[in-house]
C-alpha cells in the first residue's frame, strides 16, 4: 500500500499538531526548561508550511526546481538546533539535529544523483519522511515528558489543598 503526498501531509501535520500542543503545555509549565521544545515545535511547523507551498507551486514538470529551497531550510534549521543544543544539552535536541544532518545528506545524495541522470525521488521522499517524523516524535516525547513533569508538580502542591482548607474550615 503506498500513500498519497496527500496523506503523507495529513500525517505531518497532526503530528506537528501533537507535538506542538505537548510542547506548550511543558512550556506553560515550565518555560526556562521547555522553552527550546516550544520554539523547535514551532520551527517544524513553519518548515511544514514551507513544504506544503513548494508542493503546491512546483517550477517544473517534474517538481524538482522549487525543492531547491529544502536543502537551504534544512541547513537553517540545523544551525538553530545545533545553536540550542550547545547552549542547553538535551536527547531530544541531538536527535532533531541528527535528523536534519541526515536530511541534508539526502538532499545531497539526491541531487547528485539526479545530476547524473539517477532518478531516486521515492526513495529521497521516503527517507526524508522517514527523518521528519523522527524530529516530530522526539519532540512530541520531550513535550509530553515535559508535560507530565509539570501536572505531576502541579496535582502534588494541589492535591492537599483542598482537605487543608476544609479542615480549617469550622464546621457547623
Amino acid at each position: 500500500m503506498t500513500m498519497t503526498s496527500d496523506q503523507v501531509f495529513a500525517i505531518a501535520t497532526v503530528m506537528v499538531v501533537i507535538a506542538l500542543v505537548l510542547s506548550i503545555g511543558a512550556a506553560l509549565f515550565d518555560f526556562r526548561e521547555h522553552g527550546d521544545t516550544l520554539g523547535v515545535s514551532a520551527l517544524l511547523a513553519l518548515i511544514l508550511q514551507i513544504s506544503m507551498i513548494v508542493r503546491a507551486h512546483p517550477s517544473d514538470p517534474h517538481g524538482y526546481g522549487t525543492m531547491i529551497v529544502f536543502p537551504l531550510v534544512d541547513l537553517a534549521a540545523l544551525c538553530v538546533v545545533s545553536y540550542l543544543f550547545a547552549t542547553r544539552p538535551r536527547v531530544w535536541k541531538a536527535v532533531v539535529a541528527f535528523a536534519f544532518l541526515a536530511q541534508l545528506v539526502a538532499h545531497f545524495g539526491f541531487w547528485s544523483a539526479l545530476n547524473s541522470g539517477k532518478d531516486s525521488y521515492s526513495v529521497y521522499v521516503l527517507i526524508g519522511n522517514l527523518l521528519a517524523g523522527l524530529q516530530k516524535l522526539a519532540l512530541g516525547i520531550a513535550g509530553a515528558h515535559g508535560l507530565a513533569i509539570g501536572l505531576s508538580a502541579w496535582l502534588s502542591r494541589h492535591r492537599y489543598a483542598g482537605v487543608r482548607a476544609v479542615l480549617r474550615e469550622p464546621h457547623q
